[in-house]
């Protein structure tokens, strides 16, 4: 039994294909064998302190446990957010992290697809600040608010890790 928001039965998480550090193009499909924990934000949101903190430690605490995990940001500002510049964004926040960014209407379907609603307003972009988790096989298989407790994403991770 998972900590987040469970999908039960899971599903397959909805791929993308869009292009990150170096106009690098990514797909969801890129890692398999890995979890994977994918957002939405962007510079000017107002949630992206709260969701890239909670990433950032879940990140530091599976590196120690030695559970393989990749972070996925998907900018919500594309035509604001040229791919190099959310990427490099995102890079200052963590390294390992791959900030990804594209189409406004190709992101707009794909945030519709995992449920992220946003509109921006005057002090930037207001939306659902969401973490996924997507398992090493490419189902969706947890959703978490921002404010999750980094260990119980971990705790997540390490059932996951567990099932294989």
């Amino acid at each position: 039994i998972l900590r987040g928001a469970m999908l039960d039965p899971p599903a397959p998480a909805v791929d993308f294909s869009l292009n990150g550090p170096a106009m690098r193009t990514y797909s969801l499909r890129d890692f398999r064998g890995q979890a994977v924990l994918l957002s939405f934000t962007c510079q000017r949101c107002s949630q992206n302190q709260a969701v890239l903190s909670a990433l950032k430690q879940t990140l530091q605490a599976a590196q120690q446990a030695a559970i393989p995990v990749q972070v996925l940001l998907i900018s919500l500002a594309p035509a604001e957010e040229h791919p190099q510049t959310f990427a490099a964004f995102i890079q200052q926040q963590e390294t390992e992290f791959i900030g990804l960014s594209g189409d406004q209407q190709v992101i707009t379907d794909l945030a519709h697809n995992y449920d992220i609603y946003f509109a921006a307003g005057a002090n930037g972009v207001e939306s659902s600040p969401l973490i996924f988790l997507i398992d090493a096989q490419g189902f969706w298989r947890a959703t978490y608010p921002a404010r999750m407790s980094p260990q119980d994403i971990l705790a997540d991770l390490r059932t996951l890790a567990q099932e294989k």
